[in-house]
């Protein structure tokens, strides 16, 4: 999903996620519901594409 901070100053990509790689267990990643929420912000390019750099970095 995609939002805006409180004052519209900066975009906010928010996704759910593993912390973890458990492709190994049992049902792969389906099977496992363990999943957390996030925020990243992000920035636009000159092209206008989304610039989201490395998880957790902001």
């Amino acid at each position: 999903m995609f939002t805006t901070s409180p004052d519209e100053q900066q975009d906010i990509l928010v996704y759910h996620a593993r912390p973890y790689d458990n492709a190994h267990l049992q049902g792969g990643f389906l099977g496992n519901l363990d999943r957390h929420a996030y925020t990243q912000s992000f920035i636009w390019n000159s092209d206008g594409f989304p610039v989201f750099g490395t998880p957790g970095d902001n």
